[in-house]
C-alpha cells in the first residue's frame, strides 16, 4: 500500500472515531450504561450493533431525514429539530417511558393507580 493510501486509511478511521464514542457517551449518559442490566454479552452486542446501525444511518441519510415524518415526530419529542441530539434526546424519552411503563406492569400498578401515589406523596 502507497504511503498516500496509508494516510487516507487511517485518516479515514480515525474520523469514526468519535462516532464510536458518541454511541458510548449515548448508552452510557442517555440509557445509564453503568447500570446496565442486561448481562448476557451476546444481548450486549446486539445492542451495541443496534446503536451503531442507527448512528451510523443517521450520518449516512441526515439530509433525507428531515422529511421523515418518524424523524421528525422523535426529534419533537426531544425538543427540536431533525438533529442527532434531538434525535438521541427523543429516543432517550422512549427509553424512559418504556422502562416505566414495565416497571407499572411488573408492580401491577394502573395509570390512575400511579397518580394516586404522586398525589399522596405531595399531600404528605
Amino acid at each position: 500500500m502507497r504511503s498516500e493510501q496509508m494516510a487516507w486509511f487511517i485518516f479515514s478511521t480515525y474520523l469514526k472515531r468519535s462516532k464510536i464514542e458518541g454511541v458510548f457517551k449515548f448508552l452510557k449518559t442517555e440509557l445509564g450504561w453503568e447500570s446496565f442490566q442486561v448481562r448476557d454479552f451476546l444481548d450486549i452486542q446486539h445492542l451495541i450493533v443496534l446503536c451503531y446501525f442507527i448512528g451510523g444511518y443517521f450520518y449516512e441519510i441526515e439530509d433525507q431525514l428531515i422529511d421523515n415524518e418518524w424523524m421528525r415526530q422523535i426529534c419533537k419529542l426531544g425538543k427540536g429539530k431533525v438533529t442527532k441530539v434531538f434525535f438521541l434526546r427523543g429516543i432517550k424519552k422512549i427509553a424512559h417511558y418504556l422502562e416505566i411503563k414495565q416497571w407499572m406492569e411488573d408492580n401491577y400498578l394502573s395509570e390512575e393507580k400511579l397518580i394516586e401515589l404522586f398525589k399522596n406523596q405531595l399531600e404528605e
